[in-house]
């Protein structure tokens, strides 16, 4: 009788452990090309006293960008971004060029939830966790994203973009 409960015991035990392991679905892909659509628009930080920067996003491939930062109506600076996809590695790939600068800045975008993207210098894009500089995207709503810099996995920058309303 002892050896029946103990079989059963063992039988109901991986029943259970069965159902609980086939109740567990790996978290869907998230669609990186469909989540970058939320940057499309006009944007706007007041990134120091009197001084805005202005973003406005486009579709051209994934998305292309122009940046301009304004004080008192005279453009300080401006930049031009393009984005692309990139399959292999299932990110997004940012080129930006600045007026101001020979200097071209490449980064590797991804979206770690529907409304939080990471990326890093191309550079670290096999290496993200031990990256020196970082960036944080979080969508707060659809109209108000924050973007948080880190350099050594310390806070060095935050701005705030919220969209123009046409």
């Amino acid at each position: 009788m002892k050896t029946f409960y103990s079989t059963a015991i063992i039988f109901v035990f991986l029943l259970v452990c069965t159902n609980v392991i086939q109740a567990q679905t790996p978290q869907a892909k998230l669609n990186q090309v469909e989540l970058e659509k939320q940057f499309i628009g006009t944007w706007k930080s007041e990134i120091a006293k009197d001084t805005i920067m202005y973003a406005e996003f486009t579709q051209f491939g994934l998305m292309k960008g122009n940046i301009k930062v304004v004080t008192k109506d005279k453009i300080l600076d401006s930049g031009e971004e393009l984005f692309g996809y990139d399959k292999e590695t299932d990110k997004s790939i940012q080129v930006t060029v600045w007026k101001s600068s020979t200097n071209i800045d490449i980064n590797a975008w991804q979206f770690v939830s529907n409304n939080i993207k990471v990326g890093v210098p191309i550079k670290d894009i096999s290496n993200r966790p031990n990256a020196t500089l970082k960036f944080k995207i979080e969508f707060k709503s659809p109209d108000l994203w924050v973007m948080t810099t880190l350099q050594n996995n310390q806070v060095v920058g935050t701005v705030t973009m919220t969209r123009v309303k046409k």
